[in-house]
């Protein structure tokens, strides 16, 4: 058992000892001790008796407890499992696991797996005094498009979100490894132990689980995007997973040949189908994108590898690490022809175990590792390796990224929480601090036809002589410019958009920033692809029942039940509706026993293919344990907005077990439903100059309209057009007074033109 001693001035000659067996106690100064009791806590680090009346002994194990008869009896005075609602209150919140305690006239202090905290009063209340400081991160991931945003994961906090606008308390457990899409930091996926995935599109405000289904992961499973498609990324585990729409379905593709879980892993900058993976002491590599590995040890040590980076200029360049405390000198290892040979460059390195690994993207290639004791850094072509720590505690540094954008190199470390410093020789450099395009990356952005202007922030000290884009269509390799011009600040816009390419091409490009003093920038090469003008996809599964049974808004009533994950109902349940109208939506649920289901609905408003904007989201409550029943939020209220075009657009409906369902979400335990929603500006006559204005019945119709004139006319014409002004029908009637109209073409909004003696009507039509 864990031995803690403890000594006190208020009782000079008094050792006193806490283990998970038992409270001993020492009158002479050690040379004897005695047995106090057996309390059957388990000790996880904190032993303390109180400097001024030993009658107040604190011993630690997943909470804190307390003793105020020196050691006989404990109280449990801490909850851990409190979490998040208490971080910021004083109370009996201190984080799981005690792991070290000490009492300073009168004040106990603890340190915990998420906090150091102090009590004066005996432990009854705690104060919260320090957290984000002294945490112990094994991952991080950053930003390339906002210098502002990291993502890291902790022992025992979980992941956590860094933001231009404080900290985000992400999830819980044990965080591991973390990403921000590079081109739109609202998308972030963090994990937790054994391969558990989480995302948000919100920068954490929602979340939803993504792990993919039957995986086995390590205690931290590696994940990346792949630098080429930033929508695809890959989850490793014993198998390799791949996602094409940033974690919302997967594949398995193929496995090592060694057994377990994958430890670490990277994937080739240039050319994806490159990646290589390790276990222990066994590395290999995949030339096909995660299919099929080969064994590339080779002459590589028989010790665990502990990181693994590619050149970002070169991918047969290729750096593994190692951690051991032997004085081998074989820490360091690099090979130039993508693993067929290895040499040790571990060099002045000797005996000190590094933990991490990372190559810039400079000319020069520096790399630099993040050992038990700092970092330390060289250039590929130097051949001893230099302490590069300004300002960085004695501390173990188990992950490096690059932020190349604002020339950062940021650190994880184990107990001293995130740091950040410029990369070598580049302090002074121009810092393109952040950059986005005019329809960030989604699932179904950006849309073919619509202009994507680049903007970009950068900070430099003295003259920018130039800010441009790079671009290209459908390869990486870019070489069209367009320039930039600094609008207000330091916000610099392109010149043009990025010219408009076809459905499904992949547009690559950087920003780049040239400084007066000859010093240049260059963003993360980012990319996006072009989405056709349709809805995101959503879709729940069949394994369980969860499901929407009854839509009722205004004049749809579908009980529909499940069939299928997602059904589209656009072309046979409709309704019209009026801008400025309020309508009442009811939904009803299967919730497939004493389950939670939670229930949201979109309307398209705009009619823009995307349900993200202000006004179109409605939350409909949940519904526990029916088979067929309303949501706590029935009937909701909705009002159609006054500005809403007239049109055809689609209202979503989800339901969704156990959390808030998103627009675009799918695979989960629910099912999704679309209808189509037909928004009348107002029906019948909109500009007459006939004596009479000519009668029009029904209207709203299925199609079949009537139109009755004051009189017969010797010819009659009458033309429907379309809202975006296309002729869709044409007749010609001869001494008629009552003429019958058929519509062929789809639900929605038309005009329609009636012609006679030089004389015309103007009438807006409503096909349900």
């Amino acid at each position: 058992a864990s031995i803690k001693l403890s000594t006190s001035p208020a009782c000079p000659n008094c050792v006193f000892l806490g283990t998970s067996d038992g409270i001993w106690k020492s009158t002479d100064n050690g040379l004897n001790f005695n047995l106090v009791s057996t309390p059957g806590l388990n000790n996880f680090g904190a032993f303390a008796v109180s400097d001024v009346n030993t009658d107040y002994m604190l011993f630690g194990n997943i909470d804190v407890n307390m003793s105020t008869d020196e050691g006989l009896t404990f109280n449990k005075t801490t909850v851990w499992s409190q979490g998040n609602a208490n971080y910021s209150t004083h109370g009996n919140y201190v984080h799981a696991d005690i792991r070290g305690g000490r009492c300073i006239n009168g004040v106990f202090w603890i340190n915990t797996d998420g906090f150091i905290c102090k009590s004066k009063d005996n432990g009854i209340t705690w104060t919260l005094y320090e957290g984000q400081s002294i945490r112990e991160y094994y991952n991080l991931g950053v930003s390339q498009s906002n210098h502002y945003r990291t993502i890291v994961g902790s022992q025992d906090n979980g992941t956590s979100i860094n933001t231009e606008n404080g900290w985000v308390e992400f999830y819980g457990a044990d965080g591991m490894e973390g990403i921000i899409h590079p081109l739109n930091d609202d998308w972030m996926i963090g994990s937790l132990q054994y391969g558990g995935r989480r995302k948000t599109k919100d920068g954490g405000a929602t979340q939803n689980g993504v792990t993919p289904a039957g995986q086995t992961g390590g205690w931290i499973a590696p994940l990346f995007y792949d630098p080429n498609d930033q929508m695809t990324v890959y989850h490793l585990g014993e198998n390799v997973y791949k996602s094409t729409d940033f974690a919302s379905t997967w594949n398995q593709l193929g496995t090592p040949g060694f057994s377990g879980t994958i430890s670490y892993a990277s994937i080739a900058e240039n050319n994806s189908n490159i990646m290589v993976v390790s276990k222990g002491q066994d590395i290999e590599k995949s030339v096909d994108g995660g299919n099929t590995f080969t064994d590339i040890q080779g002459t590589l040590p028989g010790s665990s590898i502990t990181d693994i980076a590619f050149d970002p200029n070169d991918d047969d360049v290729l750096v593994v690490t190692y951690g051991t405390h032997q004085n081998d000198n074989e820490k360091v290892f690099l090979t130039t022809d993508g693993g067929a040979n290895w040499q040790n460059i571990s060099y002045n390195i000797n005996n000190l175990p590094v933990r991490s690994v990372v190559i810039d993207h400079t000319d020069a290639s520096i790399i630099y590792l993040g050992t038990e004791i700092g970092v330390y850094k060289k250039a590929m072509a130097d051949t001893v390796w230099a302490l590069y720590s300004p300002g960085l505690p004695n501390v173990s540094v188990l992950e490096l990224e690059v932020m190349r954008g604002s020339n950062t190199l940021r650190a994880a470390t184990w107990g001293r929480s995130l740091w950040e410093y410029a990369l070598d020789g580049r302090n002074d450099f121009p810092a393109i601090l952040t950059t986005n395009i005019t329809d960030p990356p989604t699932e179904s952005k950006p849309l073919i036809g619509v202009d994507q202007f680049v903007t970009s922030v950068v900070s430099y000290d003295s003259v920018l002589t130039s800010v441009y884009v790079e671009w290209s269509a459908n390869t990486p390799v870019l070489g069209s410019v367009i320039a930039m011009t600094n609008t207000i600040d330091s916000t610099w816009v392109s010149n043009t958009a990025i010219p408009s390419q076809a459905v499904g091409t992949k547009v690559y490009f950087k920003v780049i920033a040239v400084g007066s003093n000859g010093d240049t920038t260059e963003t993360y090469p980012f990319m996006y692809t072009v989405r056709d003008i349709e809805y995101c996809p959503s879709f729940g599964n069949m394994d369980f029942a969860t499901s929407v049974t009854l839509v009722d808004f205004n004049t749809i009533l579908n009980a529909s039940g499940k069939t299928q994950p997602y059904t589209d109902y656009t072309a046979s349940d409709s309704t019209v509706v009026d801008a400025g109208s309020s309508y009442d939506l009811s939904v009803q649920l299967n919730t497939d026993g004493v389950f939670t289901i939670y229930s949201k609905v979109w309307i398209d408003w705009n009619q823009n293919y995307d349900f993200s904007d202000a006004g179109e989201e409605y939350t409909l409550g949940t519904a526990s344990g029916t088979a067929n029943g309303p949501t706590t939020l029935s009937p909701l209220s909705i009002t159609v907005p006054l500005n809403a075009p007239a049109g055809k657009t689609t209202m979503r409906v989800s339901a969704r077990y156990n959390t808030n369902p998103g627009p675009c979400d799918t695979g989960f335990d629910g099912e999704v439903e679309d209808y189509s929603i037909i928004v009348s500006t107002g029906v019948g006559i909109i500009e007459n100059a006939f004596d009479v204005a000519p009668l029009v019945y029904p209207n709203p119709a299925d199609g079949n309209f009537n139109i009755e004139m004051d009189k017969k006319y010797e010819n009659v014409k009458l033309t429907v057009t379309d809202l975006s002004g296309k002729v869709v029908l044409t007749e010609n009637y001869s001494n008629s007074q009552l003429l019958g109209l058929r519509i062929y073409e789809s639900v929605g909004v038309y005009l329609l033109s009636i012609e006679a003696e030089g004389k015309q009507a103007v009438v807006r039509l409503v096909k349900n």
